[in-house]
């Protein structure tokens, strides 16, 4: 994931938004945060526990 805001911190609960399968939410944790930034953005790490219905590639968004 890549975020900009300084909002984000390790251990902090997110929900994860899956539009593919009917805007499906479930809770997540963020578990890594990039120490360097490009273009001023940070790529953070996301753990949830996935029920076999989120694929590799889908879309999600994270909702704070």
């Amino acid at each position: 994931m890549i975020f900009s805001s300084i909002s984000f911190y390790v251990g902090k609960i997110v929900k994860v938004r899956v539009p593919a399968l009917n805007d499906k939410e479930i809770e997540g944790i963020i578990t890594d945060i990039s120490n360097t930034a490009s273009n001023d953005r940070f790529t953070a790490t996301i753990e949830f526990d996935n029920d076999g219905t989120i694929k590799i590639g889908m879309t999600i968004n994270i909702i704070v």
